[in-house]
């Protein structure tokens, strides 16, 4: 088998993959780092940053890396060991509302466009 960029002596960054979660009942429990107040310095920014466990009922949608969703399948099926790697991946709460649905396109909107000009 050809070497893989999962390969220990092989350095990988992989940007991460994002998904809007719908549906079920999930738990937001918000995480606040003292030592930076970073959200506090920004009046109409809700908290973020936390621990997010979901029942298992939600939807996910890929909004941005679906290329990178079937390439990692495809290696997994090849090398089942890969299941065990990390990848990033960011979270996005999406409600099937008209704001909600607007967000999520400026949402896509404003990520394709950040991977246009790297």
């Amino acid at each position: 088998m050809p070497p893989s960029v999962f390969d220990a002596a092989i350095q990988y960054h992989f940007r991460p993959i994002f998904i809007s979660v719908s549906g079920g009942s999930p738990a937001f429990t918000p995480m606040h780092i003292e030592s930076m107040n970073l959200l506090d310095e920004i009046a109409d920014c809700e908290p973020g940053f936390g621990l997010l466990r979901l029942d298992g009922s939600q939807t996910f949608l890929t909004l941005d890396g679906f290329d990178r969703v079937q390439a990692i399948r495809q290696a997994i099926h090849l090398d089942p060991s890969l299941r065990q790697k990390q990848i990033p991946v960011t979270f996005i709460k999406h409600e099937h509302t008209p704001e909600g649905i607007e967000r999520i396109r400026q949402l896509i909107i404003g990520i394709q466009h950040d991977n246009i000009l790297e």
